[in-house]
């Protein structure tokens, strides 16, 4: 969790998505549209630091184009298909971990 939220490769990769650290809190992700709080979602409640990944993405943040997507993350997702699955994302931005040449 905690590397997730304040070490390079994790939050920090995802366009519109600010980390605020709330003392005496538990981790939450709020999504938010408009101001409005439309969505909480127990960060604790995750074992993994791709996992966290996956909630994230599944609530429609998305990767900024300016980040390097860490290679612990793209072989991550190599190993649960993302390749064959989401292949305009991963054939461009995790060519490695797919095996891609260029």
């Amino acid at each position: 969790m905690k590397r997730f939220l304040k070490e390079p490769g994790g939050a920090d990769v995802y366009q519109n998505l600010r980390v605020i650290f709330i003392p005496g809190k538990s981790p939450e992700l709020v999504v938010s549209v408009d101001g409005d709080t439309s969505r909480r979602i127990d960060l604790t409640a995750f074992d993994s630091e791709l996992a966290l990944h996956r909630v994230v993405l599944d609530q429609g943040f998305v990767i900024r184009d300016d980040v390097t997507i860490p290679d612990s993350l793209c072989g991550a997702w190599a190993t649960q298909n993302e390749c064959t699955a989401n292949p305009s994302f991963m054939n461009t931005r995790c060519q490695d971990a797919c095996k891609i040449e260029l």
